[in-house]
């Protein structure tokens, strides 16, 4: 009998020995989350509206991953350790094209971690020193700079407004069925700064009743190119914000200046138009670069 019991008290500690081979057990994380960013501009960089969607964390040297706001974040270490936070924004609005905005300033904070603990995190950002801002246009001044009419009539020129606006005023361009096409630069040229290797975006605030895209008009020794388009956005009831990378466009040119530009055409099907009229809002446009 002692034998037997010997043997069933050898089979249960394999047992439980076994067990914890398959099921070891696992560390508990402590957390960070991160509600959202705050965008602190001065006087010449304009709004400090934004849509920051991400956040590139890193904890010591070892990147975590890219975590879409508001986030919860798990970190399986404890003690103090070095957060770095990264703003995320989707290129040209595309939610799958996703990167860190080079503008940005990282933040960076200690935190003392511990397992099953939750630390918020508040991160307020601003724009990196070096960042140049060639274009910022809010529609606060008569002297707006979308006044390069390429394509339409007097109808379809930037109107100054503060009806149905984001912050103060914005600019209005009205498409109809007499006037259904519209092609707007910038009277400003703007040296291109791809040739030195930086990188060019173009950020917008806006709503609107059509599709409209973004671009550049190149310039070389003084000649126009035909006006070329990188990205736009679809037709948005309440105000939105996107990020226009246009450092395609400009690398690989031999362009010396360029122009902001955009255009739009009033919703038609099969060669009929579905609305009778379409009004766009743009605001707080900048042309940012290093």
């Amino acid at each position: 009998m002692k034998t037997i019991y010997y043997i069933i008290f050898i089979t249960i500690l394999l047992q439980i020995a076994s067990c914890d081979v398959i099921n070891p057990d696992e560390s508990i994380p402590a957390y960070i989350y991160v509600p959202a960013f705050q965008l602190n501009t001065t006087a010449n960089q304009g709004s400090n509206s934004n849509k920051i969607t991400d956040v590139w964390v890193t904890v010591g040297e070892e990147l975590l991953g890219v975590f879409p706001l508001p986030a919860l974040i798990p970190i399986l270490k404890t003690g103090e350790q070095t957060i770095t936070l990264e703003a995320g924004v989707k290129n040209n609005g595309i939610g799958s094209s996703g990167a860190a905005y080079p503008f940005y300033q990282n933040v960076q904070t200690k935190v003392t971690l511990q397992a099953g603990e939750t630390d918020t995190l508040r991160p307020v950002v601003a724009y990196r020193t070096e960042t140049k801002f060639p274009l910022v246009e809010n529609f606060e001044s008569s002297s707006q700079l979308f006044r390069d009419l390429r394509v339409g009539t007097d109808a379809n020129r930037v109107q100054i407004t503060n009806a149905g606006a984001l912050e103060g005023n914005a600019g209005q361009v009205m498409l109809d069925k007499d006037n259904p096409r519209v092609e707007i630069a910038t009277v400003n040229r703007f040296a291109n700064p791809v040739s030195k290797g930086t990188t060019v975006y173009v950020e917008v605030n806006y709503k609107s009743d059509a599709p409209v895209l973004f671009g550049i008009v190149g310039y070389k020794n003084g000649r126009a190119d035909a006006a070329a388009y990188e990205a736009g956005f679809t037709a948005k009831a309440e105000w939105n914000k996107i990020y226009f990378n246009l450092s395609s466009l400009l690398a690989g040119t031999t362009y010396d200046e360029f122009q902001v530009v955009f255009r739009s055409v009033l919703p038609s099907q099969d060669n009929v138009f579905t609305q009778d009229k379409a009004m766009i809002w743009l605001d707080n446009i900048k042309l940012v670069h290093f």
